[in-house]
């Protein structure tokens, strides 16, 4: 993506110095290309995450990324089915099992549903995204099919780790265990993770009330 589209562009642009313009003249090339919108969103999330993470640093006050897509003309889809989400229940229900029938696997879970963390950003978490002093992750990067790329919104977020999730993250870190990739949670059992990423089921995010009653 670099590449082929953004570098030839903007990649000698101070990031200060990056217009909203400069972004859309450079969102409109891909699409010139005869590239979907999917293609145009991701070229997008990457800019946006390198603006984003200039924010964090203070180079930049805006990020100019922001509703440049709507500017293309790119039609909304309409008539979504609405998202499914895990009950609270059903949450305690896959916890518990977690703990009973695959203890390795619990820490994804528990950081995906106390945490509110889309799969990918789970899976993409390194142990430097994890500030203990503060009590808080770093969410940056997702992972998906054997590669780590920017969040699907490209922007970095910060989350707050529960009284519940802190010490199981704790105990893990203990034995700082990484996969081949960095990744601090399992990511080599494809069937699992299959079954967690599917179109109808979204993992339960708990609201303020039900983040409170787990501390």
């Amino acid at each position: 993506m670099l590449k082929l589209y953004i570098n030839p562009q903007i990649g000698s642009f101070e990031i200060d110095c990056l217009a909203r313009g400069d972004v859309i003249k450079t969102l409109r090339s891909i699409r010139a290309k005869g590239k979907s919108k999917n293609t145009v969103e991701a070229g997008r999330n990457v800019i946006s995450g390198v603006c984003e993470y200039a924010i964090d640093e203070e180079h930049i006050k805006d990020n100019p990324c922001v509703g440049v897509i709507r500017r293309l003309g790119f039609q909304r889809k309409k008539d979504r089915k609405p998202i499914t989400v895990f009950t609270p229940d059903e949450v305690e229900s896959i916890l518990q099992k977690s703990l009973e029938y695959g203890p390795q696997w619990h820490p994804l879970f528990l950081v995906c549903f106390r945490a509110g963390l889309r799969l990918g950003e789970a899976l993409a978490l390194e142990w430097s995204d994890l500030n203990w002093r503060e009590g808080y992750i770093l969410v940056q990067r997702s992972f998906r099919n054997g590669r780590t790329t920017p969040t699907k919104n490209g922007r970095l977020r910060r989350v707050d780790m529960t009284d519940q999730l802190i010490p199981v993250l704790r105990k893990l870190n203990l034995k700082r265990t990484v996969d081949i990739y960095g990744h601090i949670l399992p990511t080599e059992n494809r069937n699992i993770l299959n079954s967690l990423d599917t179109p109808n089921r979204t993992l339960y995010a708990p609201s303020k009330n039900e983040k409170a009653a787990t501390r």
